[in-house]
């Protein structure tokens, strides 16, 4: 197998994103200053470079597309870019430690650290171009993937990203793929138990590090916590899903009957719809309101429909939409199939 190529591989939705954080900028030069080849990809530069897969992975941009939040698709773009092109993929959030690379490209195999004892890490990891191991796991999301309901399967669990992309099926992967390489199960058994007493494995042309290299090696900034990382991702994702079954709510407009300019800020959560008058903190008195939304149904079709919020002396009104759960209007954010 080859050595694994002096590449860092790192992804966000934006440059300026990255730019317009202190501490995101600094995570990055600290990899830029390594001299390595550094590349970053943003949204669209991932997207693109999903399309060129689809020779030897048929259906694998259908399957990225299908993932329904920022974080899966991260997940997913990392196995491939490293297995593409080999080299480090590291977070964005991620900061190297006094320049200690070497323990990241020092072997001629698939090199990952222990996140606990019973998940791999995947949040940084090198190989060579080509890792078996790492088709391993773009075939077994894929396989996974395959006749699924991604809708169900969000709503039975707060942890479908470790399920479906995440350290969970990175890990399983990691399993079988010992098994079908010469392991027998007894022998993977044995190795999970040496493994939980001691962090560190070497087979294969597999290179675990224990978790102790974390500390001197590669300090995680954030893990997932920021504003819109991947904790809040999941956790809306979730949350929304699991309000409504059937259909998510977009407002389009507010109407009034007033000749003055109101100005309103209108939330949904459950079936609650929440209007505030914006321009002042009293009331709208005996003017009507209605909101205008346009209502997205399970099956693709979309309606438009008015709600009648009648008038307020108070600054706020809350109003029950039917019987029907609705989600916050910022959804949907990204298809969901």
């Amino acid at each position: 197998m080859d050595p694994i190529p002096h590449i860092i591989h790192q992804t966000h939705k934006s440059r300026e994103f990255i730019k317009s954080n202190k501490k995101l900028s600094e995570a990055a030069q600290s990899w830029i200053d390594t001299g390595y080849d550094y590349r970053f990809y943003d949204d669209t530069q991932a997207d693109d470079f999903m399309k060129t897969l689809e020779d030897e992975f048929p259906g694998i941009y259908n399957d990225y597309n299908r993932l329904p939040i920022p974080v899966m698709k991260a997940d997913f773009f990392r196995y491939c870019v490293v297995y593409k092109h080999g080299g480090i993929y590291a977070d964005a959030d991620t900061v190297l430690v006094d320049g200690k690379i070497d323990k990241l490209v020092g072997y001629n195999g698939f090199v990952c650290v222990a996140e606990n004892k019973a998940h791999m890490c995947q949040w940084i990891f090198s190989a060579p171009k080509g890792c078996s191991l790492l088709k391993k796991v773009i075939d077994v999301i894929m396989n996974k993937l395959l006749n699924l309901n991604i809708r169900d399967r969000i709503r039975e669990t707060r942890h479908y990203i470790h399920d479906l992309t995440g350290p969970a099926i990175f890990t399983q992967a990691f399993r079988e793929y010992l098994l079908e390489n010469g392991e027998t199960e007894d022998a993977v058994n044995a190795w999970n138990a040496d493994f939980r007493a001691t962090g560190i494995l070497s087979r294969n042309k597999i290179l675990i590090h224990p978790c102790s290299f974390h500390k001197d090696t590669v300090t995680h900034l954030f893990s997932g916590q920021w504003e819109n990382g991947w904790c809040e991702q999941a956790s809306e994702l979730y949350n929304d899903l699991n309000y409504n079954c059937e259909s998510s709510i977009k407002v389009l407009k507010v109407i009034s009957s007033a000749r003055f300019p109101d100005t309103f800020k209108v939330s949904i959560s459950g079936n609650k719809l929440s209007i505030q008058r914006t321009d002042s903190n009293g009331g709208w008195g005996q003017h009507e309101l209605k909101v205008s939304v346009l209502i997205y149904n399970k099956d693709g079709k979309t309606e438009e429909k008015t709600i009648h919020i009648g008038c307020s002396t108070t600054n706020v009104k809350e109003i029950i939409v039917d019987n029907n759960p609705v989600i916050d209007p910022a959804y949907p954010r990204h298809p969901i199939i």
